[in-house]
């Protein structure tokens, strides 16, 4: 599903400065990893090339995020779009899709080796 292959639900896109945020709002992981950008204020962790004065070791950013997007969406339409795209989907989630799977059968419980006394 998180492939957008079972053609179920819609087209997921995963936006990393949301997730770092939603999950992150410190930026503990990017001070960590990203070393030149320790010193900077929360408010700019995680999107600075925002700043009006990045970071002087920070390089550009090297992708336009909203010309990403739109390419991403429109080549992820076509592909659903595309002749037998439906029937693969299909075969897949027939396969994978935890929808259609068989519920797993409990075992009965064993017989309790206890003895009971009715009074």
């Amino acid at each position: 599903m998180q492939s957008g292959v079972t053609g179920i639900n819609a087209i997921r896109m995963y936006n990393p400065i949301k997730q770092s945020l939603d999950h992150d709002p410190e930026g503990k992981f990017i001070r960590r990893y990203v070393p030149e950008l320790a010193g900077i204020s929360n408010q700019w962790i995680h999107e600075p090339w925002r700043m009006e004065t990045p970071p002087h070791d920070y390089p550009p950013p090297i992708v336009d995020h909203d010309v990403a997007t739109a390419f991403a969406r429109t080549e992820i339409t076509k592909r659903w779009r595309s002749d037998g795209f439906r029937e693969v989907s299909q075969q897949t989630a027939q396969k994978l899709g935890s929808r259609n799977r068989q519920p797993k059968r409990k075992k009965p419980a064993p017989k309790s080796k206890q003895i009971e006394f009715d009074l």
